[in-house]
Parts: C-alpha cells; structure tokens; sequence
C-alpha cells in the first residue's frame, strides 16, 4: 500500500524552461489527498515559491523547501534557523567574494548583490 509520494520540482514537475505546474499536477495532489496518500514536495526553492505554485492544495500536502531548512504540513510550520551570528558571518564571508547572497525566511526571500538596505531587512526576522 502506497502511503507517501516525494517528489522534487524542477526537471520533474516542472519541465525545462516551464515557470508553473500542469493543471494536473494540482488534480493529482487532491487525488492523492482524497485517497489518503501523503503528497510531499522537496525541493530548494524557498518557501514563498513552492507555496505559490501549489497555492489551491498547500492544505492537502507537506512541503520542504530550501533544501529541508523549512517544512510546512498545511499550516504548521516547522523551521531550523541559521543562528543570527553565523548567517552574518556566511553573509559577509560572501561579500568578501563578491557572491550573491539568498536569506529566506517564512513570507519573503531576499536576494542581496549590492543592496546596503539588506542587513536591516535581516535584522526585522
């Protein structure tokens, strides 16, 4: 008996170059939901992505997102935070490098290149 489905996203539900699901991916979550089968997507999209892809069936599925930091079973949230000091110092590490830096947290993602407004959005989550 079939219990749990894990899919990832991209190259799997979503082909290449494609920006949102098949109206029957959604059908088949509710299916699957309907059947009592857990549908899980993993996936190292943010949260804020994932969830507006699946926005009509979040509740009937359990998502992990940015490569397990973030899961969401219908609207509990289960998050494992990078301590404060430590994403500051990854941050400025890439700075240092000149790397783009991505933070997430549960309703927005920032993407930092030379944007010195960023540190005080980190600071407010």
């Amino acid at each position: 008996m079939i219990r749990l489905i894990v899919s990832d996203i991209d190259k799997t539900l979503l082909k290449d170059g494609e920006k949102s699901l098949e109206k029957r991916v959604i059908e088949c979550v509710r299916q699957l939901y309907d059947n009592k089968i857990i549908f899980m997507v993993a996936s190292g999209r943010p949260y804020t992505d994932i969830y507006t892809m699946f926005e009509e069936v979040t509740d009937k599925m359990v998502i992990v997102s940015c490569d397990g930091a973030m899961m969401a079973d219908g609207d509990k949230i289960i998050v494992n935070p990078m301590n404060q000091s430590k994403s500051l110092s990854i941050i400025k590490t890439a700075n240092e490098l000149d790397m783009p830096v991505c933070v997430t947290s549960q309703t927005t993602t920032y993407l930092k290149r030379d944007n010195p407004e960023f540190y005080h959005m980190i600071d407010k989550n």
